[in-house]
Formats: C-alpha cells, structure tokens, sequence
C-alpha cells in the first residue's frame, strides 16, 4: 500500500473535523499509488468513505493547482473527483504535509485483459476531450519531468545505488537512458501543441461501469505539456501486455481523432515521445520504487518493462508503426 506517512485515529478525527464530518470509524491504506500516502476514511452508520489523500512531494500551490483544474474540468463534462469543500488548499496538513479528502468514484478499474478495442476507442476519445478542456485552463504550470528534472534524477541514482551485480545491471540501465535524454533533449518539440495535459494516465486512474468511462484520478502531475507526448502515455499504458497491440493502439488514436486532428509535425514526434515517455517512466520507476524497495506499503512497479517497450519501438521503426495506427 501506498503509505508513507500513517494516519491514526486521533490524525483521522481531526482531518475530518476540519471538514465538519464526526470522527470516521475506520482508517484503511490504499494498495495504489507510488509517491503519496492514500487512504479512505469509513464511516460504518450510514456507511460512507471519502479518499484522503497525504500529498508526500507537494506543497500548498501544487495542490491549489490540482483542485483548480478538477473544478475546471468537472464543469467541461470531464468525469473526476473534487475535493470536499470547506478549506483552502493546503490549509490542512498531516505531519507538515497538505492533506485533501475526496468523494470516492464508483465503478472499477480496469485489467489489460479487459481492454477491448471498445475501450481502448473510449479512452482516446477521452483524451482528445481532456485537451480541448485544458487548453481553456488558465494556470499554465510547467510539468515536473522535464528533460533537466529527468537528468537530475538519473544523477541521483547513480549516488544512491547499492553496490554488487544489481548496481552493474542497473548501471547499464542508468547508461542507456542518459543516452536516450542526450538524444531526445535535441529533438525540435516546438512542432507539437501545447494544452494541459495529464502525463499519467495508466489503467489504475481510470474507472469504468462496463464501457463507460465513470471518473479518471490522480490529476496531480498535470501541467502545461505537449499533447502528443500525453497520447504517448496513453498508448504505452493501455496497448501494451507483454508486446503492443497495435489493434487497441489503432482504436485509441481514433478516439483521439474524433476530437483531435493531430498535426503532420504531431504525427513525425510520436515516436520520439513515445520514447521519451519510456525514459520518463523507466527513471521514475527506478527512483520511486526500485530504488525504495521496503520503503512504505505499496504494490511494487518494475521499471524494465519500459525498456522492453522501447526495444519493441526502436526494432519497430515510424514508418511502420505510424502504418499500424493509422496514421
């Protein structure tokens, strides 16, 4: 379980007086997440739970940022969670850290197995309809993984990295994805188009009532960014098993189209940011969790399964991929 930082029943009573709800019954970790602590807190009569949420890396203006953009996304018909209100952001804190409690999103997430064409067309449609939203929000905030941010990180590994053969092996790793930043950092990313942009969304922020798309979370990351770099995402997140389907990936790029014409310019930097989201989530993977085995409780996430969607890219090729998308 995502947990960091422990809340116990006293933290939980007082969290939820600030909210003006009694004090909960139950305090239970959630089993999701890799860089904040997640809980609900339950009430047994009437039952009810609202997720609370322990921010571990942002401040008061980084969540003013996220609670602002749901607000702004919940009013353009995008399906999301809102913070319960009474309280400013950041004004609660746990442990020095803000705190936000949220009304939980039914429906239930979504297996790679259970990702048909159907939804796969569903997300990308989706999508599309989160970029045209966010291309009207009016905080233009720079996102956290940039180039610069990525290197930083990838320097930090090499400080941290314990000795022996799984530093020789994570070392080859740290090697190769510096080459890849060298050689991204110098592609022109000035064909894209910029909006707000998710930059996270795997299979375990999306909630579905069968092929119903009934809340999309964890908006924490969004930022001013590139949107063929967040179709990118997408695709490596929901048409990918043990090798890609380029039948899902196909459906999901017409979802997107339905809503989103992508540029001639767009379509030559797919690639290129689907290699950059590779690098992007490989490091992350490394800092988050190989690197923080034992650290929290919280589902472990294995960082060379990027390396292996980077390989099958690269034998790939554009042209041909480009093909099997349709583009």
């Amino acid at each position: 379980m995502a947990v960091f930082t422990p809340i116990n029943p006293e933290d939980a009573s007082r969290i939820a007086n600030a909210h003006q709800l009694a004090p909960p019954d139950q305090v239970i970790g959630v089993a999701a997440g890799s860089v904040n602590s997640n809980f609900f807190l339950q009430w047994n009569r009437p039952l009810r739970r609202v997720f609370c949420r322990v921010y571990e890396e942002q401040g008061p203006l980084g969540v003013a940022h996220e609670w602002a953009l749901l607000a702004h996304l919940r009013r353009n018909g995008i399906p999301c969670p809102q913070p319960l209100g009474g309280v400013l952001p950041g004004e609660v804190t746990h442990g020095g850290k803000p705190v936000g409690l949220f009304e939980c999103i039914g429906g239930e997430m979504s297996c790679q197995k259970a990702v048909t064409a159907t939804r796969a067309l569903r997300m990308g449609a989706l999508l599309g309809r989160v970029h045209n939203v966010g291309a009207s929000f009016p905080w233009k905030r720079q996102g956290r993984f940039e180039v610069s941010d990525l290197d930083k990180r990838l320097r930090w590994i090499k400080q941290q990295a314990p000795g022996g053969p799984a530093q020789d092996a994570l070392g080859g790793h740290v090697h190769q994805l510096q080459e890849h930043l060298v050689a991204l950092g110098q592609v022109v990313w000035g064909q894209g188009v910029h909006t707000c942009i998710h930059s996270d969304l795997f299979r375990d922020n999306v909630h579905w009532e069968g092929d119903r798309i009934v809340g999309v979370l964890d908006w924490e990351s969004a930022s001013l960014g590139l949107r063929v770099y967040d179709l990118a995402v997408l695709l490596l997140a929901w048409c990918y098993a043990d090798t890609f389907d380029w039948e899902l990936g196909r459906a999901l790029v017409q979802g997107y189209q339905t809503h989103v014409s992508l540029t001639s310019g767009e379509k030559q930097l797919l690639m290129p940011a689907l290699r950059m989201a590779c690098v992007r989530f490989a490091i992350t993977r490394i800092t988050d969790f190989h690197l923080r085995q034992g650290v929290g409780e919280r589902t472990h996430k294995d960082y060379t399964r990027f390396f292996l969607r980077l390989e099958e890219l690269e034998s790939l090729g554009e042209a041909e991929m480009n093909r099997l998308l349709g583009l």
